[in-house]
């Protein structure tokens, strides 16, 4: 039986069903057929899998599973790995390159799935967060608000993977409405924890207000009162000019930047012996409040 399938999706040239389109490089993966899962990746079998799905999303599991298959191979073909990577590489980069609006228009439009493909294959949590945020509008406007509640949930789960608390909180944020307007108390809770997260980390009172805000609107208030209180803070401590001065602890002096500055245009021009008496006067600097560091070794000749 199933050499019967392989060969009815083999077919799929005659026939382009479904099936065959969708597990052709699966069934050839399965019977170590490398070689004719990647001789399968052609100009031909990209256009069959674009008019099946309407995105380039089936033509990257095909490419995927083909560079997966070459690499654990036993005897890996070099050429045919290089030529599915680059085809790889195309598709992705064609994708990165779309605009955030296009996603929501592709919604707007109705071509749902052809919108969730490929937001799918972007790479960036950012840009993943913010373009299902688009989709998730374009849901909304459609009267959708199940899907819309679906698309801002991936949104909020790429937010969370954003390394940049700032971005975060911004990428959060410029869904707030939305989120409000579809009243779904969880989903409110989620994004509520992803800012709280990352306000932990955010230095300006500016962002700490609109995190503050985020919060009035689902009504935590004791969450908001303290982003308040901490925005005031540090909008008091910039005003202020406060430092703080730690050279008076042992093992916070290093060397100055002048000293060494000087040195290099001492010995730039050839007067070594007056280079070697600044370096030493900054090295018995150095010596009363901590250790000579390491790195002094290859200044003192």
């Amino acid at each position: 039986f199933r050499r019967q399938l392989l060969e009815y999706c083999r077919a799929w040239r005659r026939h382009h069903g479904d099936y065959a389109l969708h597990h052709l490089a699966g069934h050839l993966a399965d019977q170590d057929l490398h070689h004719e899962l990647s001789e399968l990746v052609s100009k031909e079998w990209k256009v069959a899998r674009a008019a099946q799905t309407g995105s380039p999303r089936g033509l990257v599991s095909d490419l995927e599973l083909a560079i997966a298959e070459e690499i654990t191979s036993s005897v890996p073909a070099s050429v045919p790995l290089i030529r599915c990577a680059l085809a790889y590489s195309t598709v992705i980069t064609i994708v990165e390159a779309m605009p955030d609006e296009l996603f929501g228009a592709l919604a707007r439009l109705g071509r749902d799935r052809e919108a969730m493909d490929y937001v799918s294959l972007l790479r960036s949590a950012d840009r993943k967060a913010t373009a299902y945020g688009a989709i998730a509008a374009a849901f909304s406007r459609r009267g959708m608000p199940e899907a819309a509640t679906g698309a801002l949930a991936l949104s909020l789960a790429s937010a969370e993977r954003v390394s940049d608390p700032s971005v975060r909180v911004s990428t959060v944020l410029r869904h707030a409405d939305l989120l409000h307007g579809l009243g779904d108390q969880r989903l409110a809770e989620r994004a509520g924890a992803v800012l709280e997260a990352a306000a932990m980390d955010l230095g300006t009172a500016d962002e700490l207000d609109k995190v503050a805000g985020f919060f009035e609107t689902i009504r935590r208030l004791d969450v908001a009162e303290e982003m308040r209180e901490r925005a005031k803070t540090a909008r008091d401590l910039a005003g202020s000019g406060f430092k703080i001065d730690l050279s008076w602890l042992p093992g916070f002096a290093v060397p100055a930047e002048q000293p060494a500055r000087t040195a290099d245009s001492l010995l730039a021009e050839g007067r070594v012996d007056e280079a070697r008496t600044v370096l030493l006067e900054d090295k018995d600097r150095l010596e009363k409040a901590s250790p000579v560091p390491d790195h002094y070794s290859d200044w003192l000749w």
